[in-house]
């Protein structure tokens, strides 16, 4: 009974603290989830341009061992390709994966001279993003690091490993849309 009693509240002291305790803790939250959705979108980028890699290497041994006249649509035409990558982009071609729901844009497929790109590997694949940060781009190489011979950032062509990927691209987190050009070249 004597808790029925009892008519104390809630101090306006006990509010406010009670709503920045809990203002804090969404925001944590939401930091977090962030994290999770960027981690999320570097991992699909880095399996769709894995799976490119694959099919290149399965064009190159089908052709005896030679990339001459890999593109996008040899790809597709070979059946190495699932339906449906191919999108047309101002009379050429490019490669978005069914799956890509993340910070890359349009895939693209091809041999150095198709970027007029005098390096020493096989195949390019390239990545476009308007809304990638530098760090993600960072991340994306790293996973790559092993894979790749070379990485071309800003245009400038960089090998690998003698210029590893944390010494090409900075970690400022800011958008690479806003530096110089939004497409980075991975080759292989």
């Amino acid at each position: 009974m004597k808790i029925l009693q009892n008519n104390k509240g809630f101090t306006l002291i006990e509010l406010i603290i009670a709503m920045i305790i809990i203002s804090i803790i969404t925001a944590g939250s939401i930091y977090i989830y962030g994290g999770f959705i960027s981690s999320a979108q570097v991992s699909s980028t880095v399996s769709n341009i894995e799976k490119l890699s694959k099919a290149c290497v399965t064009y190159s041994s089908d052709n005896g061992g030679s990339f001459n006249g890999l593109t996008a649509a040899a790809l597709q035409q070979d059946n190495l390709l699932p339906d449906g990558w191919l999108l047309p982009v101002n009379g050429g071609e490019n490669v978005n994966p069914l799956n890509n729901k993340g910070i890359v844009a349009d895939y693209w497929i091809g041999e150095p001279k198709d970027w007029g790109l005098n390096i020493n590997t096989n195949y390019i694949i390239g990545i476009m993003s308007l809304n990638m940060t530098d760090r993600q781009a960072l991340q994306i190489c790293n996973a790559l690091e092993n894979q790749i011979s070379y990485i071309i950032w800003q245009d400038i062509a960089y090998s690998l490993p003698s210029s590893a990927c944390a010494a090409v691209i900075p970690d400022n987190n800011t958008l690479i849309s806003d530096s110089s050009g939004s497409t980075i070249l991975f080759g292989f």
